[in-house]
């Protein structure tokens, strides 16, 4: 699929990321630039590994066991709200 991005953005052939990737303009602008670059952004991250990233990112730490498993386990909507 080959798309326009307009305002000057050049033409970009997107992939199968496209659907996940491109809900906000932002991100997809970003990512029509690594693809025109020839590079593709990383599959979505497991559970475990989102739970693990963001625990470093915001305490510097790794979350234990029990909590990545109450992560992963928590089926509600707003899962990843809670964790935050």
């Amino acid at each position: 699929m080959s798309v326009t991005l307009g305002y000057g953005f050049p033409t970009a052939r997107l992939h199968w990321f496209a659907d996940v990737y491109f809900k906000v303009s932002v991100t997809y602008c970003a990512c029509a630039a690594l693809v025109d670059r020839g590079l593709t952004p990383s599959p979505p991250a497991d559970s475990y590994t989102l739970a693990g990233r963001a625990w470093i990112d915001l305490l510097g730490l790794l979350p234990t066991p029990a909590e990545s498993q109450a992560f992963v386990r928590d089926s509600r909507f707003d899962a990843w709200e809670r964790l935050i």
